[in-house]
């Protein structure tokens, strides 16, 4: 793919002031020697369509998108792939010649993240997936094709379902896809192990809904960041991504601890 010689990307949504994705994406690119450039672009849905102008006019090579855009940005893609299809959200996109083609990226994050924190096979193991919005499908989604028993919880039944059925028995890991301010009700949390690892898809949150006295390991959503931005940085450029170089630079970005308020979405 041939998008002259720098490659725009950036990351649009609302907010998108404190993602730490473009110094993750810049370290991914000066490490690889690929000539590109990542920024941040707030986006909101009124806007969406403007903006995919602009890209498509300025030849921009490609883009991630956090809320509010996933399921916004849908009827504007060309093509999707069959992940983005599946979970009816997108959270990466690219221009290749004509065609905007949309991708998931977040729930194969998430199951690498959890694999780096997890002993043994996750297949058969019980997992409780909280939220039902795009990031919790792809999620869940990811889980269930590796083979784990994926039970769901959400305040809206319906899309809950799309999941997994609701929880009735004890999970022994825990995915948190739900916003820093959700209350998870007592009953919820009582059918999570006392060793469980928890995993919050938030990575820059003044809180996690799931609380911390709830299972024994509790992981931000930092590994998911750093592992669907790879994926997304290899499905743009066809390179081996740079984990370590990704990581440090996630590890230094100014501002890690975010304050309250601060933007706290899987991207």
């Amino acid at each position: 793919m041939t998008h002259g010689p720098l490659a725009r990307y950036a990351i649009i949504g609302d907010p998108v002031d404190h993602s730490l994705s473009p110094v993750m994406q810049a370290a991914a690119f000066a490490a690889s020697g690929f000539d590109a450039t990542y920024g941040a672009l707030k986006t909101g849905s009124a806007d969406l369509s403007t903006v995919l102008a602009r890209f498509r006019n300025e030849g921009w090579a490609g883009f991630n998108a956090t809320t509010p855009l996933k399921e916004a940005l849908l009827p504007f893609m060309d093509v999707l792939t069959p992940e983005a299809a599946r979970v009816g959200g997108v959270n990466v996109a690219r221009l290749d010649g004509e065609h905007l083609i949309g991708h998931n990226t977040d729930g194969a994050g998430m199951l690498d993240a959890l694999l780096e924190n997890w002993s043994g096979s996750i297949r058969g193991v019980r997992v409780l997936v909280l939220g039902a919005g795009p990031a919790a499908r792809s999620i869940g989604f990811a889980l269930a094709d590796a083979g784990a028993n994926v039970s769901c919880w959400s305040r809206t039944i319906e899309r809950a379902r799309r999941i997994g059925p609701r929880p009735s028995g004890t999970s022994a890991i825990v995915v948190s896809a739900l916003p820093s301010d959700a209350e998870v009700p007592d009953e919820i949390l009582a059918l999570i192990a006392r060793d469980a690892l928890v995993a919050d898809a938030n990575y820059r949150a003044p809180r996690s809904p799931v609380p911390m006295r709830v299972g024994a390991t509790h992981i931000d959503g930092l590994g998911m960041l750093l592992h669907q931005g790879a994926r997304s940085f290899e499905w743009w450029t066809g390179l081996p991504a740079p984990l370590a170089a990704m990581r440090d630079a996630l590890a230094n970005a100014p501002g890690r601890a975010a304050p309250a308020g601060a933007e706290s979405k899987p991207r």
